[in-house]
């Protein structure tokens, strides 16, 4: 995260109980030295945007293409929502895209599900679960004629590309089956269809 070539950290917590700078925010980001053993906080401004409680799923990208990794995080339950933090090279990251509310299962990943080279998100979210990036970092949703989720949303989203298009797919679990989906557009995606 902070360019030297070393192994970093980013994560999400239920409770920000610490009297120190590890575990006084529900989303962090650490720097290493490359020995696992020493760890610089490296999260100013995180955690900042509304999350209250219980932040969980944790990915990094980088979302807005100025060559540093980004993080996402969602909560674990009710009312957190997504967030998406911009990293400003310095130790300091400011929101680029989220939300609070909704009731969320804790996934997040990012992938690229229409191909375009900008990081996607995949969340296990009530309000959605496919979010196509766009430039600065910003994000719309793109759940297109997927079927309806649980109260929560849809169950344990994941991507990967299993069909060798270039494109991640989607997968989640409907009716406590596994289900993959295909997205059949490139840019920008409008419509993702089921593929088996």
């Amino acid at each position: 995260m902070n360019g030297d070539g070393l192994m970093d950290a980013a994560y999400a917590m239920h409770h920000n109980c610490s009297a120190n700078d590890f575990g006084d925010q529900l989303i962090e980001a650490a720097v290493g030295d490359g020995t696992g053993s020493f760890w610089q906080p490296w999260d100013d401004g995180l955690a900042t945007n509304g999350e209250n409680y219980g932040m969980f799923g944790t990915d990094v990208a980088d979302v807005d293409n100025d060559g540093d990794l980004d993080l996402a995080a969602n909560s674990f339950g009710c009312c957190s929502g997504i967030h998406v933090y911009l990293n400003q090279g310095n130790g300091a990251w400011i929101q680029g895209f989220g939300f609070n509310g909704g009731n969320s299962g804790s996934e997040i990943a990012f992938g690229d599900v229409n191909g375009d080279g900008m990081a996607d998100l995949i969340a296990w979210q009530e309000f959605g679960t496919v979010f196509t990036g766009a430039v600065a970092g910003g994000f719309q949703l793109a759940d297109g004629n997927l079927p309806p989720g649980r109260h929560d949303g849809r169950v344990g989203p994941g991507a990967g590309d299993v069909n060798s298009d270039g494109r991640d797919d989607l997968s989640f679990c409907r009716g406590g089956r596994p289900t993959v989906w295909t997205c059949r557009v490139r840019i920008p995606a409008k419509t993702i269809s089921h593929s088996g």
